[in-house]
Order: structure tokens, then sequence, then C-alpha cells
């Protein structure tokens, strides 16, 4: 399990670097500092049923999706997302961005961003055009769905699906 200090990154150079850890704030919240290299592909638009997501802008120009709308964030600006809304975070700039990201309370944010990270450490993620990439994304989007969900209902109907393939093919994310 992570602690805090430690950095985690994923196969694009997203780092996340764990400024307080679930098990620190016995739960209360996860906060990570991510740094999204230039380029970087987004996540899929989202949603957290049960968790506040906030992001705050360290440097760079954020691109943040919300409810249907991209809109531009910069040093200093704040975004408080309230669960239920659908967003994302991308970084569209020829620039690092560098977010503070925060999850309230934590329920599995983390140990879902150190799963990726495992995955990707092992080679078994690595660029989202490629199948088996997506299997594994669709197994982690299933087994954590009670912390996140694709926003878009054909990605929604997808996810369960791709798991179902990953358990057909033995993969495991564990």
């Amino acid at each position: 399990m992570a602690t805090t200090g430690d950095t985690l990154v994923m196969p694009d150079g997203t780092s996340f670097r764990l400024v307080r850890a679930a098990s620190d704030t016995a739960g209360e919240l996860v906060e990570f500092e991510i740094s999204f290299p230039a380029g970087a592909p987004s996540v899929p638009p989202h949603v957290h049923p049960f968790q506040e997501e906030e992001w705050h802008v360290v440097s760079g120009t954020l691109s943040g999706y919300l409810d249907g709308d991209w809109q531009t964030f910069g040093p200093g600006e704040t975004v408080r997302i309230p669960a239920g809304r659908a967003h994302a975070p991308a970084n569209r700039s020829r620039e690092t961005l560098v977010v503070r990201d925060l999850h309230r309370p934590a329920l599995d944010f983390q140990e879902y961003i150190e799963k990726l990270h495992r995955l990707a450490h092992e080679g078994k993620i690595a660029s989202p055009r490629q199948p088996r990439t997506l299997i594994y994304f669709g197994m982690l989007w299933h087994e954590h769905r009670r912390m996140q969900y694709a926003s878009s209902r054909p990605l929604r109907a997808v996810v369960p699906v791709l798991a179902g393939l990953g358990r057909l093919l033995r993969l495991r994310t564990d």
C-alpha cells in the first residue's frame, strides 16, 4: 500500500504524488498532487456518486469537463465537484499541468490509483489503443463502480462486458 510521499506513475507519464494517504486521514479524504504531461490523455468523463472531488490548480492550465461543458482553469483556481456530477480533468496545453486532487471521503480511490500504477509497472496496461489495456480498464472500473462510473451510457454498458472478457481471459487486477 502506498504511503504519504510516494509517487505513482502511469504509462503516459502522469504522476500521482500522495500528499495525504487515506490511512492518514482515517478515510476522511485522500489527496494527490497530479502532474499531467503535455498531451496526456484524459480519463473519460465520470461520476463519483458518494465523493466530492476538488481540483486546485498549482501550475499550468486545467481543462475541466463539468456536466457536458469544457472549462479552463489557471494557477490558484479551485474547482469543487459535488458527488454525482459528471467531470473529467485534462491537460490540453503544451505545458505540464500540476493539480492538487482531493477525494472526500477517500473510499477506494487510492486503491484504484495504486492498481493502475501496479498494472502499468507490470506492463499489463500501456496505450489506451491496445485491447488488453481497455480490458484492464474495464475490469478496474467494474471493480470500483461504487466509487466511480462512466457518465456516458454506452461506456457504462461496455464496462461489464470488458470485465467479463477479462475474467474469461483469466486476467487479474490484484
